[in-house]
């Protein structure tokens, strides 16, 4: 007998976003392996995906939010959502978790599912970050008696998911570290340019946050003056934008900082070939911990990348990723042109990193272990 899964998201306002994509690749790989999976879309108006996956869409207040009183809306939106697709299903994943008195007591009340929450992040340093406080009062008041009504924990690293465990208060709780993955077979895999140790062009591809920490990245531009001549290429929108370019124009980096704005298909396939070296995440510390999705692209893609992040799934023996300190320093640009020369030394890396994705990263791989877990979060309900 199939396991019937609910999937239920919020959706992010753009059909193409990381965020999207991750969410439809997960729900494609459960069904290849034979799970029942339905996914449920929280959103404010009806989105057709073409040729995608059908989407049960639960009309709701969603971010951004133009008052308090939307916000608090939201929170009360997520709980119903959660409450009554709890009663059609065995199993209800949720993405990300919104701490409030109406999901708490929707938690608490008599359901068919079992509830399993996957967290990205640790949300109560990222609302450090935003200055949110609401969204810390509630996290304080409310995270701790939600997760322990809570059937699963599913964070994406091993810090995430050891944080939510103490905060539930349930040590022997069932949980899964299953860092993010990707659908492989969805980007193409790049041919690299060469680098002679002239030129080196980076390439960041983001929604661009704080916690990509490219102001780092920017600040290692203005103190190099070395000979080789050094690009970062950023391709993305995001609210960290505005910040970085009057960074780059205070310290007269005009030439050397490149801002393409949202870039895809042919035109973004282009950039890849371009660039030497994808730039992740610099500054997870500021959002406590993460498992970075662009990364995963980078290594599918086959361009070696540098970031901050302790990561699961790439070992520090991996010779693909340059990771650098999580801290507020500059970044080294001397310590990336090194790692580029002995990357490109062999001209087969790309293949390899392919190869590397493909066995470890795929969404396929992913999923097996996140179907086994759902499973045996059913079998355990069955036995209360």
């Amino acid at each position: 007998m199939k396991v019937k899964v609910i999937y239920i998201a919020v959706y992010d306002n753009n059909k193409k976003s990381g965020v999207s994509k991750k969410i439809m690749a997960q729900i494609r790989a459960l069904k290849q392996k034979g799970v029942d999976a339905q996914l449920v879309m929280l959103s404010r108006e009806k989105i057709e995906f073409p040729g995608e996956l059908d989407v049960q869409f639960y009309k709701a207040i969603v971010p951004p939010f133009r008052s308090t009183r939307e916000k608090i809306q939201f929170t009360r939106d997520f709980a119903n959502a959660i409450a009554e697709n709890a009663q059609t299903c065995d199993i209800l994943y949720c993405r990300g978790v919104v701490p409030s008195p109406f999901l708490l007591k929707a938690m608490k009340r008599e359901r068919r599912a079992g509830i399993v929450f996957e967290i990205q992040s640790i949300a109560e340093n990222e609302a450090r970050i935003r200055g949110s406080r609401m969204n810390l009062l509630m996290s304080r008041l409310f995270l701790p008696g939600i997760l322990k009504q809570c059937d699963g924990i599913v964070g994406v690293t091993e810090e995430i998911t050891r944080h939510y465990i103490a905060v539930s208060g349930v040590w022997d709780k069932l949980h899964l570290t299953n860092p993010n993955g990707i659908d492989v077979s969805s980007v193409p895999q790049r041919t690299p340019p060469d680098f002679d140790g002239k030129r080196l062009d980076l390439l960041c591809v983001a929604q661009v946050a704080k916690w990509h920490g490219l102001d780092r990245l920017i600040k290692g531009l203005a103190k190099y003056n070395g000979k080789t001549e050094v690009t970062l290429h950023i391709v993305g929108d995001g609210s960290e934008v505005p910040n970085l370019k009057k960074i780059t124009n205070d310290l007269k980096l005009g030439d050397r900082v490149v801002f393409h704005g949202f870039k895809t298909g042919v035109e973004l396939d282009e950039l890849f070939d371009k660039c030497h070296i994808g730039i992740g995440s610099l500054a997870i510390h500021r959002a406590g911990a993460g498992s970075p999705l662009k990364s995963r692209e980078y290594c599918a893609r086959g361009i070696p990348f540098t970031c901050s992040a302790y990561d699961d799934d790439f070992p520090y023996s991996f010779p693909y990723r340059l990771k650098v300190l999580s801290n507020e320093s500059s970044i080294d640009i001397s310590e990336v042109i090194e790692f580029a020369k002995r990357v490109y030394s062999d001209p087969e890396h790309p293949q390899k990193m392919r190869r590397y994705a493909e066995a470890n990263l795929d969404w396929s791989v992913k999923m097996r272990k996140l179907k086994d877990f759902l499973e045996k979060v059913l079998e355990e309900r069955s036995h209360r």
